[in-house]
């Protein structure tokens, strides 16, 4: 017989395997976990019946044909899409997932709304990734806790990052566009060394032999034709030596510096280089300019660019950065003034599985589309990233998550198990600077168990438009922080998909969306409605609305925290009134909220006024104790 659930999680905590969970339970969910289903306890307050929600978790990695085992850097994905609880429907969605990769606690995001705060050793939410730059053995731990019964199960999985230095004792070469010896300028003695390699072509012709192939720095690559790359890893393409990063200058149109062929170029590491067409004139000159192009079709069996982690890469002045193929990660890169008119957006991907982009700046699109869109996936994460100024026309997004559908017609896959959080996303929009949703009125994608939490959305438009646009179902929108400027109506709107019903596509509604703890302030002065969250179907069931903050003290039209269309089953409860939206404030920190700290309040009506809803933490990823409070910023 093992040992009680509470006594093993103590020992784990004790003996480091895990981090204890930061909340402290208000009395009325201060539970034994072996409590039975049903038990009821009083708080002071009046006797509260708890559903208890034993839990069992459930963890994988996209690395377990390899036993976990990689070369540094070491990209892994973890899915706990398997953990299950008594009682809660939808575990991915209501359950809170913590994360330690057991790696080193002191490293920050450089991007997202905690820049230089939050942990690159911390995540949180049902699936995860993790890049491993340090060789060792590392104890990855999970935990995961009903946040309305603190019912807790965890798991620890075991990853081994080996040193590059060894397993490429034998096929390492330094190579350079002059002339390099052994033994100087950082290369090691009795290196293999390649000099006077002044093409791509030659770079990558060099993987037949060798799978750690570094570049010079200081030394540059012009680029007039895409390359071929159909070689399997492991394998390492990165820098040595001091100065700026190896550099490759794109000097034609539709010129990838390197294409990914389908069948090869799997599980390699491209690190700590830079690419740019800013000898090219803007718009047209620049299409169809890349870094990193996956070839093939879309499909969870393409293989090309599999497994490829893309570090410490500077995209920029040119077109899309990266087009992703599956188990593909992007991590602390910079995909800056992107361009090439339609079709060139900064990350792209279609139909793919698990996709992590982390701690990425796409900063300014607005010479192209999107700053990022992914045109069908499964398993994806956006997180800690920046996000700003796709095109000015408002038609287009920072962040699409678009759906899987050929001619228009529902391939049968779903976009799904998709998390987008701590992301900074700015820019112009009429449509929803985010979306997650059909690509036209017509094309029948279909999206399931999304989740958008702690972001700051800020859309600016000049007649009407909107932060956030989605049409999904069984998803989460909470914890967000809202901001519009002139004259957008909407912080959220949520639809249909496709919204117009043709080539025998029927319209499908949303089901069971929360909206929860998101806080919207706008200051225009644009003469009409202002409504948090705009349900435009019919025949949406289950849209739960719930300690929502909205502040909009200069709009003279009509102000809602939630509008919906006739027919449609939504609840709404404790949030700010609609006769107060514009009228009394809800006393943030300062008005106009400047800084993020800004929003949260002081005093008022938003303390301590809350429903009880399944969200852990607030805005700061900082646990919820006590009263729930209303808003995304908790007291």
């Amino acid at each position: 017989m093992g040992l009680p659930v509470k006594l093993l999680l103590k020992l784990m905590i004790a003996g480091g395997a895990i981090s204890a969970p930061a909340r402290t339970y208000p009395a009325s969910f201060n539970i034994l976990l072996s409590s039975p289903v049903g038990a009821t306890i009083a708080d002071g307050t009046g006797v509260v019946t708890i559903n208890n929600s034993p839990i069992t978790a459930n963890v994988t990695t996209n690395r377990t044909a390899d036993s976990n085992t990689g070369v540094a850097p070491f990209a892994v994905q973890f899915d706990a899409t398997g953990t299950t609880s008594v009682g809660v429907a939808l575990p991915f969605r209501d359950l809170y997932h913590s994360w330690n990769f057991g790696d080193n606690d002191t490293v920050t995001w450089g991007f997202g709304t905690q820049a230089g705060v939050s942990k690159k050793n911390r995540d949180t939410g049902g699936i995860a990734a993790h890049v491993f730059e340090t060789p060792g053995v590392y104890a990855v731990s999970y935990m995961v806790i009903n946040p309305l019964t603190g019912a807790m199960a965890s798991k620890s999985i075991t990853v081994t990052v080996l040193d590059p230095d060894v397993v490429f004792a034998a096929n390492t070469v330094y190579v350079s566009t002059g002339t390099i010896t052994a033994g100087a300028g950082g290369i090691p003695s009795g290196a293999n060394v390649q000099s006077n390699v002044t093409t791509v072509s030659g770079i990558l012709s060099l993987a037949s032999t060798y799978k750690r192939i570094l570049l010079k720095r200081g030394d540059s690559w012009s680029v007039g034709a895409s390359t071929g790359f159909a070689v399997a890893g492991p394998g390492i393409v990165g820098a040595f030596g001091t100065g700026a990063a190896p550099k490759f200058s794109i000097t034609a149109a539709s010129v990838s510096v390197i294409n990914s062929y389908n069948g090869g170029c799997q599980d390699w590491r491209f690190m700590d280089m830079e690419s740019e067409a800013t000898g090219l004139a803007t718009g047209s000159a620049r299409k169809g300019t890349s870094f990193f192009t996956a070839i093939g079709g879309g499909g969870i069996g393409n293989t090309s660019g599999k497994h490829c982690l893309f570090l410490r890469i500077n995209h920029h002045h040119a077109g899309t950065f990266v087009s992703l193929g599956n188990d593909s990660v992007v991590a602390d890169c910079n995909a800056d003034n992107i361009d090439g008119g339609g079709g060139n957006v900064g990350i792209w991907c279609y139909q793919r599985e698990r996709i992590a982009i982390l701690g990425t700046s796409v900063n300014d699109a607005s010479l192209a589309e999107m700053n990022v869109r992914l045109q069908g996936v499964k398993k994806g994460i956006v997180k800690h990233c920046y996000l700003k100024d796709p095109i000015a026309n408002g038609l287009k997004h920072a962040l699409a998550i678009r759906g899987w559908s050929e001619s228009n017609v529902w391939t049968g896959d779903y976009t799904e198990y998709v998390i987008a959080s701590d992301n900074v996303i700015t820019g112009r929009s009429s449509s929803g600077l985010v979306q997650f949703g059909s690509q036209n009125a017509l094309s029948d994608e279909r999206h399931r168990y999304i989740i958008c939490e702690r972001n700051y959305i800020k859309a600016d438009y000049t007649s009407y438009g909107a932060c956030f646009n989605a049409s999904t179902s069984y998803s989460a929108i909470r914890n967000n922080l809202f901001e519009g400027l002139n004259g957008i109506e909407y912080a959220a709107i949520l639809g249909n998909s496709p919204a117009t019903a043709s080539n025998g596509n029927a319209v499908l509604p949303p089901v069971d969306v929360t909206f929860h703890n998101n806080s919207f302030y706008n200051p225009s002065t644009v003469p009409h409605a202002g409504t948090m969250l705009a349900v435009v179907s019919a025949a949406a069931t289950g849209i739960d609305v719930k300690n929502n903050v909205a502040y909009l003290p200069n709009y003279s039209g009509l102000k809602s925290i939630l509008t919906y269309s006739v027919g449609s089953v939504c609840t709404a409860s404790n949030n700010t009134p609609d006769a107060n939206i514009g009228s009394v404030s809800p006393s943030f920190t300062t008005t106009p909220p400047l800084t993020y700290a800004d929003w949260k309040p002081t005093t008022g009506y938003t303390i301590n006024a809350g429903a009880i809803v399944p969200v852990y933490d607030d805005f700061f990823g900082l646990q919820r104790i006590g009263t729930f409070d209303m808003g995304a910023v908790q007291p």
